[in-house]
């Protein structure tokens, strides 16, 4: 409760100071050219697991898209989806909800962007629309107790007036509502690429990108995830927290994309994000695609990532469909065949690499305790539950899980997290479970 409480107030007052810097005109936009098919694919993705857990469809219609890029700011661009489809998700209870972005096409190299967000939702009354703009104001009764500031959509209104654009709504109480957006872009065409070749894919046959930066301090973890972009083909390198990946920026490194823990020491990576978006060397190469890792889910950290400037997220333990899956999406990466999960993740090394940073995380957890430092402790509970997740060890990670949990109490039982310390430790010296 405290946490959620916490996450609340912080999207409030990041919406205040959006709301301050727009009425200053002090927000500017930074346009890049962006596959806006992929970007509303992910931003589509984010939100498809919430609106699953409540029996809804969430589906996407994309149109004129393939083939080009559009000069937008993704940062905003998400910022907008990102509104739009909390609140379709938030006030539908049963039916479906549909995105549909298509390009209308205009003069030689410009176009209007059309985006629609259709729900079958409890709509809005006509007398109460014109307030949904207004900042603070909310559509009355039906929209009480769903919580929210009221201030989403009085940032889309005017971040979409910022880019020159229109917004509008359609709705009729009990039969849903129509967010639409028409945007004046310029766009390009995408860069020819070679045609993928049908190759069996093994470690030793590499696509020809850029490799993949992974920022994740449990080496575990790291281990299993370089092994499975070897699998898919894919070259990595890997930094273990912030100011290692900005070094690597710094010293001219060029990346195709970035898989992002957030939940790294000192710098998290919610932060590392928008670090990373306002890097120098960043602003006049390709487009750089930041996908979030992580053990955490819900709700309110997929909306912390969208806003820091993450285009998707992925839960651990990373499945090796879910990382193709992403790879296809945002490096247009031709799957060549099957591949097995066992070939990424299991063998002796990798159980030597658990063993040793897992006990690490066991002791310096007992550490943090002895300390006082609920924060340190947690954040090594944290470690130990994503790498048991990703080990395939169940009862540790729900160990893991369950001292988390007692660091949330405002005074947490000692004594408590001292047993589950000397659980997590036999478990973690048991001999792993059969494949």
């Amino acid at each position: 409760m405290a946490n959620a409480s916490a996450v609340n107030l912080l999207e409030l007052l990041d919406n205040v100071l959006d709301i301050a810097k727009l009425d200053a005109h002090k927000l500017m936009l930074e346009p890049v050219l962006v596959d806006m098919a992929a970007l509303a694919s992910g931003v589509a993705g984010i939100y498809r697991p919430c609106a699953e857990k409540k029996g809804l469809a969430l589906t996407t219609q994309l149109s004129g898209l393939a083939g080009l890029r559009v000069w937008l700011d993704p940062v905003r661009m998400r910022q907008i989806l990102s509104n739009l489809l909390s609140n379709a998700v938030k006030f539908t209870h049963q039916g479906e909800i549909l995105l549909r972005v298509e390009l209308l096409p205009g003069d030689a190299g410009s176009g209007t962007l059309l985006i629609m967000v259709q729900d079958t939702g409890i709509g809005i009354a006509l007398e109460q629309q014109g307030r949904l703009f207004t900042a603070y104001a909310q559509a009355g009764d039906s929209r009480q107790g769903y919580g929210g500031s009221g201030l989403g959509l009085v940032i889309c209104r005017q971040l979409v007036e910022l880019m020159a654009g229109s917004i509008s709504l359609s709705s009729l109480p009990g039969c849903g509502t129509t967010m639409t957006l028409r945007l004046p872009v310029e766009w390009e065409p995408t860069p020819a690429m070679e045609p993928p070749q049908a190759i069996e894919r093994r470690p030793g046959l590499l696509q020809a990108y850029d490799p993949i930066l992974v920022v994740e301090d449990q080496p575990a973890n790291r281990f299993v995830i370089g092994q499975q972009l070897e699998t898919l083909g894919f070259r990595s390198v890997m930094a273990e927290d912030a100011p290692a990946a900005l070094a690597l920026l710094d010293q001219g490194g060029r990346f195709s994309m970035v898989l992002l823990d957030c939940n790294l020491p000192g710098i998290d990576g919610y932060e590392l994000a928008r670090r990373l978006r306002q890097h120098p060397a960043l602003q006049w190469q390709p487009y750089l695609p930041i996908v979030a890792i992580s053990a955490t889910t819900g709700i309110e950290h997929q909306q912390r990532c969208l806003e820091s400037g993450m285009d998707s997220c992925l839960s651990k333990p990373l499945q090796l469909a879910q990382l193709e899956n992403i790879l296809a999406l945002w490096l247009d990466h031709h799957p060549a065949g099957e591949v097995h999960e066992s070939a990424a993740i299991h063998g002796e090394s990798f159980d030597a690499v658990f063993r040793r940073s897992a006990g690490e995380d066991v002791s310096r957890f007992g550490l943090a305790l002895s300390q006082g430092d609920w924060k340190q402790a947690d954040h090594y509970a944290h470690r130990l539950h994503g790498a048991a997740l990703s080990a395939g060890r169940s009862e540790l990670a729900a160990t893991a899980e369950r001292m988390q949990n007692a660091l949330r109490d405002a005074q947490p039982d000692q004594a408590l997290l001292r047993a589950l310390q000397e659980e997590a430790d036999c478990l973690l010296n048991a001999a792993p479970p059969s494949p």
